[in-house]
């Protein structure tokens, strides 16, 4: 982001993943949308928080793995919606 668009929408990056998602989502649902320049922002954060691709590559193993111990131990398999790192099985 610049400098402009970074004051403008500095509070984005303290809303949640969830809530950032749901100014895309209005944006979809409304018919005059909430604005490019706001969506572009808000995507630009979002992409921050998703991480490298490695960072990306490496949670997608650690929980293959994870389900798989599950799995194999019989117990409850369940997908876990919480944000990365906020909490381990």
């Amino acid at each position: 982001m610049n400098q402009k668009k970074n004051n403008k929408y500095a509070f984005l990056s303290r809303l949640s993943t969830g809530a950032l998602e749901e100014i895309i989502c209005a944006d979809i649902d409304l018919e005059e949308g909430v604005g490019d320049e706001l969506v572009m922002c808000v995507l630009d954060v979002l992409v921050e928080r998703s991480g490298t691709l490695e960072e990306r590559r490496a949670e997608a193993e650690k929980s293959w793995i994870r389900f798989q111990k599950l799995l194999a131990e019989g117990g409850p398999v369940r997908y876990d919606s919480s944000p990365r790192g906020s909490k381990e099985f």
